[in-house]
């Protein structure tokens, strides 16, 4: 079973579904769960939605139990402000890192920030900031 996490967004949504159409079974991450609107096309899809959030880690552990592959494609841009660039992006990424990592995820996919770009930033410093945390040779980290 497959994890996304980020599902609501434009890149984990198209994820979860391109997954789901492929024939895998999908639980997607969704902070409020089933009752948020953003959800609906997810479960539309054949995903199955759980709640949880990256702030929340025995959410998270929760989420992760069973699970083979992770996908995060989280952050909390465009809309982020106050401390959530490093609530979501990077405390929350590093606590689902350990959580994987603790119920025995084989693969972890996270979509980080383009190489290409070297501007210092918040969302840059948070996004590098965590992929250290990828020990596994079979995780990843996808710029």
């Amino acid at each position: 079973m497959d994890l996304v996490v980020g599902a609501t967004g434009f890149v984990g949504g198209t994820v979860a579904k391109q997954l789901c159409a492929r024939g895998r079974a999908v639980r997607a991450l969704v902070r409020g769960g089933a009752g948020r609107k953003e959800a609906e096309p997810l479960a539309a899809a054949g995903a199955t939605i759980v709640d949880g959030d990256l702030t929340n880690p025995s959410s998270i552990a929760s989420a992760c139990r069973g699970i083979d592959t992770v996908v995060c494609t989280v952050t909390a841009m465009p809309n982020a402000g106050g401390d959530a660039l490093q609530r979501i992006d990077h405390d929350g990424v590093l606590g689902l890192i350990a959580e994987a990592e603790r119920a025995g995820v084989r693969r972890f996919v996270y979509t980080s920030y383009s190489g290409n770009i070297r501007v210092d930033s918040p969302l840059e410093r948070a996004k590098r900031a965590c992929r250290p945390g990828l020990r596994r040779a079979e995780w990843k980290a996808s710029c």
